[in-house]
């Protein structure tokens, strides 16, 4: 049962292992639904998931974890200015200490970042000053950075245009200045015929230096360098169709085995974005 129609199938699934770890901890659906009006079983489809990665928290850290067991939303934790989230879904105690995982659903892939520029470039500095590379291979990297960083935020996109007129005229109008036509470096079409490609280059390019590949992935899965090492708000794990795996430099070089990287662009009432996407298959 979904009770709100803005969270996506991803966040229902936290909430519901969360509710389903607590009712496994011997919770009454009224004392779990007086903790926060989320937790909840949703469908049967998320319940079920849900349920399965209950069973492996209680298989690998014992029932007793899910009496600790809590939505990273619950913790009010703290984050660094410009950083929206923390890489932290959910978490519980194995003993005195938090055991933070990321979830994600099964079937889905690893989407380890799916952000703008300014976030993404945080991603990756913090990644660069964990990296083993030559002087050399640092300075292509921070153009590379640089590049990221200022990935336009405020697009318009000819074939979005009316709809863009329609929701966010005020923008349009001062995206257009006095003229009729979409200056060019406002232009999402222009951009992804003239500069993508280029910029592509580059960012494969740097991503094929290993050692900046891994810290790269590393940061992308638990946010450590912008978070730092002890902070609930850094993943230590991830949670994944029935299976805990924990964030080390075996499942690090796994991932980056299948990784992709993309700059892509997102949309909203007309205005486009863009966002450098890393993805791997599960």
């Amino acid at each position: 049962m979904a009770m709100e129609d803005s969270l996506g199938s991803g966040v229902e699934l936290e909430w519901s292992i969360v509710y389903w770890g607590l009712r496994r901890a011997g919770m009454t659906f009224p004392q779990i639904q007086e903790r926060h009006k989320k937790l909840q079983p949703y469908s049967n489809a998320i319940a079920n998931e849900a349920k399965k990665n209950v069973e492996a928290i209680e298989k690998a850290y014992g029932k007793k974890a899910l009496e600790t067991i809590k939505h990273a939303d619950e913790m009010n934790i703290r984050l660094p200015p410009g950083i929206p989230e923390p890489k932290t879904d959910i978490l519980f105690k194995d003993g005195g200490t938090y055991i933070t995982c990321s979830v994600k659903m099964s079937g889905t892939g690893y989407q380890l970042t799916s952000a703008e520029g300014k976030t993404s470039a945080k991603v990756l500095i913090s990644a660069l000053e964990e990296s083993n590379i030559t002087p050399r291979e640092k300075t292509r990297i921070i153009k590379v950075i640089e590049e990221i960083r200022d990935l336009p935020t405020k697009m318009l996109d000819p074939k979005n245009l009316a709809k863009a007129r329609k929701e966010r005229p005020n923008l349009v109008k001062e995206i257009l200045g006095k003229g009729k036509n979409i200056p060019k470096t406002k232009d999402y079409q222009y951009w992804k015929e003239h500069t993508k490609e280029g910029l592509m280059e580059g960012l494969e390019a740097v991503m094929e230096i290993p050692s900046f590949k891994n810290a790269v992935i590393k940061e992308a899965l638990t946010g450590q360098g912008m978070f730092g090492k002890n902070s609930l708000a850094t993943a230590k794990a991830i949670l994944v169709g029935g299976e805990i795996k924990m964030i080390d430099a075996n499942l690090v070089r796994q991932i980056g085995q299948k990784t992709k990287i993309d700059v892509r662009s997102k949309a909203r009432k007309g205005i486009t974005s863009l966002a450098l996407r890393i993805e791997a298959p599960s």
